[in-house]
């Protein structure tokens, strides 16, 4: 019995030691891999990272060009819905309004006198446009409501469609109407502001008073737009120095080659921050920043109260014919 135990155990012994060799040699073998076949899946695996780059480098291609596309669209899409807008009735008479803009702009020059007769039908056209001029008080005026922001201000005055929530007003007027009356009542567009080596330019040209009225209980209330704007460094209304025209700009669309009015699209009006897009700039040391001002709401009445705001142009600031200084 002892013997048969002493074999069975010698057996059992030299198996597992058959066995721990196999699992020794085991990795040895596979270490034991051909050079060859190692090197070419290292020359599989850097093909693979060298296709998997060029088609990342391909969508991003594909993404920029789509956003690229996506931007025209909406540019596209704008001017589409401007255009269904304005066009209704009025197809001919926006015709020979747009005509006339583009002629002034394309030249960089206004204050061309009008015949009575032609103004006279450009206060039409613009009238069916929310654009109201009289000539002879040298005012201009737009209707609309409140939309008093929460936030920064940017704009005094929007038109419908742009950017209620930083402007003091959203009105019912179109801006190429707007920039037609400024154009009709003889005012020469100016320059937009700008930074110029890292340090702010103001916008410049003719100064007109801007006022907005609004009826309080059945009594008319008006103030200066200056009164309803807070300097937040100051504390306090911004000066009463007036609003600068420099006239929105004229831009090409990169897609069509196509020119468009940037106030259409942008529905800028009036700003208290300079943007090259509004028709009417502010001239504070302090409108180049976007985060400079809010609305005095002690003085705004609730939003979405009627309001009509007024634009007056001086007569000094029309420019002189020549020959005016010797008469």
């Amino acid at each position: 019995m002892k013997r048969h135990f002493e074999t069975l155990f010698a057996a059992f012994v030299i198996s597992t030691l058959f066995v721990v060799a196999g699992c020794m040699r085991a990795p040895e073998e596979a270490q034991d891999a051909p050079p060859a076949q190692e090197a070419a899946g290292k020359d599989d695996i850097a093909t693979l990272r060298k296709e998997l780059q060029a088609v990342a480098q391909e969508m991003a291609q594909l993404k920029q060009g789509m956003t690229d596309l996506v931007d025209s669209l909406d540019v596209i899409e704008d001017l589409v819905k401007l255009t269904r807008r304005q066009c209704g009735a009025n197809g001919d008479a926006i015709a020979g309004l747009r005509d006339h803009i583009s002629l002034t702009m394309q030249q960089g020059d206004g204050g061309e006198e009008l015949s009575a007769e032609d103004l006279a039908a450009l206060v039409e056209k613009l009238a069916k446009m929310g654009v109201k001029v009289d000539p002879d008080k040298r005012t201009i005026t737009m209707d609309g409501i409140v939309a008093t922001p929460t936030g920064p201000l940017e704009f005094a005055a929007v038109a419908e469609g742009g950017k209620a929530h930083e402007s003091l007003f959203m009105l019912r007027a179109e801006p190429r109407a707007l920039n037609a009356a400024i154009l009709a009542l003889g005012l020469k567009p100016g320059q937009a502001g700008r930074f110029a080596g890292g340090k702010p330019v103001l916008p410049t040209g003719p100064v007109v008073e801007v006022s907005a009225s609004w009826s309080d209980k059945g009594t008319t209330v008006e103030h200066r737009v200056e009164d309803l704007v807070i300097s937040l460094n100051a504390q306090a209304p911004i000066p009463r120095t007036g609003f600068v025209y420099h006239g929105s700009r004229h831009q090409r669309n990169s897609t069509t080659g196509k020119r468009f009015y940037a106030a259409d699209v942008t529905r800028d009006l009036i700003g208290v921050w300079n943007s090259p897009n509004v028709i009417i700039d502010c001239p504070h040391p302090e409108a180049p920043f976007d985060d400079s001002f809010v609305a005095n709401n002690e003085k705004m009445p609730p939003k979405g109260t009627p309001v009509t705001v007024t634009i007056r142009v001086p007569a000094s600031a029309k420019p002189k014919a020549d020959g005016d200084e010797a008469r």
